[in-house]
């Protein structure tokens, strides 16, 4: 991918969360969702202190659920090729595709919960095994904690970069155990056209997250940033996952003008389509037919008789 390519997916990404009329509303509403999040678990953890918080705490999850299905429908919309953002409308739908979005994540999480589980077994083995050499039991926990953390490291690294293509191929295929197919992951992650748009997603969601921390403290304007950073960097995951896959998308391309996406490049797919249909040449075009032409004639003999016959008559 040239660099000229990646600047233009960096200008499009940045572009995308405020394309379309109600761009600024769903802005608004998923950070309200982060803020209502967090006020939900603020009351939680006070009334906590009389064991009535503790039911509160379960309905904190439920707005990041919500934003979660909500960047599950940007994979969706730019894997068909809507150049604009979803809206925050079917509420159940997006809460469910949350839910979907967790239960992919979680099953991606198994292998280290084992490994964390086996870690603590083998601890406590080599502990109770070495209790007369202090030192070689110091040494071998050392040695054994930084296996498993570097371990645990290189397949959360892992983890991250095939995620995203696992929710893409679900959603593609509308079916969740398409998250967890070998095949066509390797396919994708393996491609270079994957592994840039990731790259670039990820610098986004550093630098984009950085800022957000810093702006929490200023009337929470902050939330909003990392909300539109997520969308951002959901949208280089989805334009990643299409151009290694080589999808041809129904809608029209990114847009090209203003940021309401008022202008938008047609696809190759419509391209195609569009140079691909039969056309008369411009000397089919220009020929007049023999029988319109042979008409014509007579409508002028006919005139010309017409004028004629009154000089007859006298």
């Amino acid at each position: 991918m040239s660099p000229s390519v990646v600047s233009r997916m960096l200008e499009d990404a940045l572009k995308y969360p405020l394309r379309g009329e109600e761009s600024t509303a769903t802005l608004l509403i998923g950070g309200g969702l982060a803020i209502a999040g967090l006020i939900v678990t603020g009351l939680g953890v006070l009334l906590s202190l009389v064991f009535v918080g503790f039911l509160a705490l379960p309905f904190a999850l439920v707005p990041g659920v919500i934003v979660q299905g909500y960047l599950a429908d940007v994979m969706r919309h730019r894997l068909r090729g809507d150049p604009n953002p979803p809206t925050f409308e079917d509420w159940p739908d997006l809460f469910v595709d949350g839910l979907k979005m967790l239960l992919v994540g979680v099953v991606y999480a198994i292998p280290v919960v084992v490994g964390v589980v086996f870690f603590a077994i083998v601890a406590a083995v080599l502990a109770y095994a070495t209790q007369a050499s202090p030192d070689t039991s110091s040494l071998l926990g050392f040695a054994l904690t930084a296996l498993v953390f570097f371990g645990l490291f290189v397949y959360g690294a892992l983890v991250g970069y095939v995620y995203p293509a696992a929710v893409a191929n679900w959603v593609r295929e509308d079916d969740v155990m398409a998250a967890f197919s070998i095949a066509t992951l390797k396919e994708a992650t393996l491609n270079t056209t994957y592994l840039v748009g990731w790259l670039l997603a990820l610098v986004i969601a550093v630098v984009g997250n950085a800022v957000g921390q810093v702006l929490l403290v200023v009337f929470f304007v902050g939330v909003f940033v990392l909300f539109y950073v997520q969308v951002v960097a959901w949208y280089c995951y989805a334009e990643a996952y299409a151009d290694a896959m080589g999808l041809e998308r129904e809608f029209d391309g990114d847009a090209s003008g203003d940021a309401n996406g008022v202008e938008t490049r047609p696809s190759e797919s419509t391209a195609r389509t569009t140079t691909d249909e039969p056309g008369l040449s411009d000397a089919e075009e220009n020929a007049v037919p023999p029988d319109a032409t042979e008409s014509v004639d007579d409508d002028e003999a006919e005139a010309d008789d017409d004028a004629d016959a009154p000089g007859r008559r006298e």
